[in-house]
Parts: C-alpha cells; sequence; structure tokens
C-alpha cells in the first residue's frame, strides 16, 4: 500500500467543506467491501481504486428508491434514475442502491461511472457546498456484472443481512457525517 493517498488528520480544509464531504464519502465508500463484500470483492474493488487512483462517488440514497437491477442471463441489467448523488461528475466508480427483483431487495452495487448507460445529469444547483456535485444518475439499461453486487442480505433498519460487519453500515456511515461536521466546526 505504498501509493495510498491518506488525509493528514491534523490538516484542516480550511473553508473547503465541499472537499471534506467529497472526500468523507470516498473514504466511506472504499468501506463497503471491507464490510459487505466477499473476500475476492474486496481485493477486486480496492485493488482497483489504489491501483488507478480512483474516486468513489457516494449514489446509495436509500430513500431514493427508483432504481432497479433486473437479472439478465449471467449478469443484471440497471435501470432508474438516483439522485442526490455526491461527486457524481469526476467520479471514477458509483456506489447505488437499486432494488433487485420482484420484491425489491435491496443491494449495493459498484459500477464504473464510464458504463453505458450511466449518465450524470449536473443539475445540482444548492446554496452553500456546490462543489459536492450532489448530481442526477440516469441509469439506462446498462449491463452489469455479478460480481459488482454486494449482497449482504436483507436490509432492516439496523444494517444489511446477519453479519456483524454488514450491522455496521450505518454507524459506519453516521461516524462519517460526524467526523465531517468536526472537520468543518
Amino acid at each position: 500500500m505504498d501509493r495510498a493517498v491518506l488525509p493528514d488528520p491534523t490538516h484542516r480544509p480550511g473553508g473547503q467543506s465541499s472537499f471534506a464531504h467529497l472526500l468523507s464519502h470516498h473514504y466511506l465508500g472504499l468501506t463497503l467491501p471491507l464490510v459487505l463484500g466477499t473476500e475476492e470483492q474486496q481485493k477486486r474493488f480496492l485493488g482497483q481504486a489504489l491501483a488507478h487512483n480512483q474516486c468513489w462517488c457516494n449514489g446509495l440514497n436509500t430513500l431514493d428508491r427508483r432504481t432497479r437491477l433486473i437479472p439478465n442471463g449471467n449478469g443484471y441489467r440497471l435501470n432508474g434514475i438516483k439522485g442526490f448523488c455526491s461527486g457524481s461528475v469526476d467520479a471514477d466508480l458509483v456506489r447505488l442502491t437499486p432494488d433487485l427483483g420482484p420484491d425489491d431487495h435491496r443491494v449495493i452495487l459498484l459500477p464504473s461511472a464510464q458504463r453505458s448507460g450511466l449518465r450524470v445529469i449536473d443539475d445540482w444547483d444548492a446554496i452553500g457546498p456546490r462543489q459536492t456535485s450532489n448530481d442526477t444518475i440516469h441509469l439506462d439499461d446498462g449491463a452489469e456484472e455479478t460480481d459488482e453486487v454486494l449482497d449482504p442480505g436483507r436490509w432492516t433498519p439496523h444494517g444489511w443481512g446477519d453479519r456483524p460487519s454488514a450491522r455496521s453500515a450505518p454507524e459506519l456511515a453516521q461516524l462519517n457525517l460526524a467526523t465531517l461536521h468536526l472537520v468543518l466546526a
């Protein structure tokens, strides 16, 4: 891990709340394969992030249920819209929470931002952190690979599935936001 770029925890962004917002969601995203993925997914996604200096966007937004992942042969087709996706304009990889199948089983999907059928709509025009690019992503029948799906089990208000690491996902998200607010204080 000699190429890893880690922020200096004593450095404050000095008013750069947009940068702190994007960076915090990027690092939160890097934890997903660790707590929810298989060993193969951990090696693949973290290896790619390190080897290619990838930036991951946050399109989890579990309250936005307009995205569907449909089984198709040995893979999936992805359709829908996902709003409020932090860092989407500059992302190499997108984290999404589509519903899978007829019973709305929610999974996490990690597709490349350059994937055919994935379009970022530059529509974030809010007062305040404009540079966080919390834009909308349109998904038009894109082909997804099976190993891009993190399926840790049923979503509950306490996290995903029965694995202890999967149940910690909501707490990691809250810790991420608390850390962001501390940096901005």
